[in-house]
């Protein structure tokens, strides 16, 4: 066969010839990192924003709001040795003052002030009760002489005699209201607008009644128009709900606890004797009764101290 044949032979046999395939080659993928993920806030500008000017608060400016307190588990468990004490009128005593009841109900401002100053001088700091309430029901701390000085039916003379000399020694009182007393203006008792400055000076407004009638064998619905009518005047110029009631004469029944509970008082006081106190029994705690014949030695030993 001639050469020129053959070299046209070859190249008709490679051209017809079966290609070896490629290797189908899989796509490398792209490692991304992982994505970091700030937490969901609003983004916070680097340039310093302009603030108001602060303003420091003044006497009238603000009503402390207590805040809601919940009970933990171990509320029932607790007890606290507390005093409580209990006056009522702190005014000067005529020397011929013929109402021997008055008189036994009344300190005089030169006795209260020694009171107070013994109370300083013993390392005592006031509490509300409100903090009294917070230590049982679920363990807040207290200060290590904790006092709770209270005041009945709420008189005129408090803001006169009583309040500049708490100021003085740095205490803090809570005024058990008479409501509709306090309402009608009546002569011997405090006004709103007097009551709502010590308040805002740290004092507490609480109840003691529409008008004071013994709750002892009253009916459910009497005793809920007293509770929650004076708790109701109370919230309307407070600005927030009372929780805490003292019992008028000392008096009150089951029926008394059911209804407070049910209306939402936290606890109430009595007028007897003590300074034990436990989370089980907050509707019927005692107090310490100051009267106007106890002199300072007497005094001490009501709260378990040493005479001066």
């Amino acid at each position: 066969m001639p050469r020129t044949n053959l070299i046209l032979l070859a190249l008709i046999l490679t051209a017809c010839a079966t290609p070896t395939p490629l290797p189908t080659l899989m796509p490398v993928p792209t490692v991304l990192p992982t994505p970091t993920f700030a937490p969901t806030t609003t983004s916070v500008s680097t340039v310093s924003p302009t603030l108001p000017p602060t303003f420091a608060p003044t006497a009238t400016a603000t009503i402390a709001v207590p805040l809601i307190i919940t009970r933990d588990a171990n509320a029932f468990s607790r007890e606290a040795t507390v005093p409580i004490l209990m006056y009522h009128y702190i005014e000067p005593v005529p020397p011929n003052n013929k109402d021997q009841l008055r008189a036994d109900l009344t300190v005089t401002p030169e006795k209260f002030e020694a009171q107070l100053k013994f109370l300083k001088e013993r390392g005592y700091t006031s509490i509300d009760l409100y903090q009294f309430y917070g230590a049982l029901a679920r363990g807040d701390k207290l200060p290590a002489k904790p006092v709770v000085i209270t005041f009945d039916d709420g008189y005129g003379d408090l803001h006169e005699y009583a309040f500049p000399l708490t100021e003085k020694y740095g205490f803090t009182g809570t005024i058990f209201i008479i409501t509709d007393f306090t309402d009608a203006q009546k002569s011997d008792y405090i006004t709103w607008a007097k009551a709502l400055e010590m308040v805002r000076a740290g004092w507490r407004l609480e109840s003691h009644t529409k008008n004071h009638p013994s709750l002892e064998g009253q009916s459910l619905e009497f005793q809920r128009d007293q509770l929650k009518g004076s708790m109701d005047a109370l919230k309307k110029n407070l600005g927030y709900t009372p929780r805490f009631l003292a019992y008028p004469y000392g008096k009150f029944d089951q029926n008394s606890i059911k209804v407070l509970q049910e209306v939402g008082y936290w606890g109430a006081v009595t007028t007897n004797i003590g300074r034990h106190h436990s989370f089980g029994s907050l509707y019927t705690s005692p107090r310490v009764r100051v009267n106007g014949y106890n002199e300072l030695p007497a005094f001490a030993q009501s709260l378990g101290e040493k005479a001066p």
